[in-house]
């Protein structure tokens, strides 16, 4: 009978732990990911995608904005740009 008990717990946690989770969906491939398999089939070096993002001159930096920063956000303003920045961060 304990053999029983022990049989039908252990057959009870397995069926709740399995199942029930959805199949996730794949995400959709990004330009990158495309490029890299375009290359791989055609036989062509990966060459860390050379030439297919930013330069190192097109990345802004945070010094970029620090003028403008200083000349457009005051005490009084502050909590205004503040939410718009954390509005436009999670768009």
């Amino acid at each position: 009978m304990r053999g029983l008990t022990t049989t039908m717990a252990l057959a009870l946690t397995l069926a709740l732990g399995c199942g029930g989770e959805e199949a996730e969906e794949e995400e959709p491939m990004t330009e990158t990911e495309t490029a890299i398999e375009e290359r791989e089939a055609a036989d062509e070096p990966v060459d860390e995608l050379a030439g297919t993002g930013p330069t190192a001159e097109q990345v802004p930096m945070p010094g970029d904005f620090t003028e403008e920063a200083r000349a457009s956000i005051n005490e009084t303003n502050y909590g205004d740009v503040l939410d718009s920045i954390e509005a436009e961060l999670e768009e």
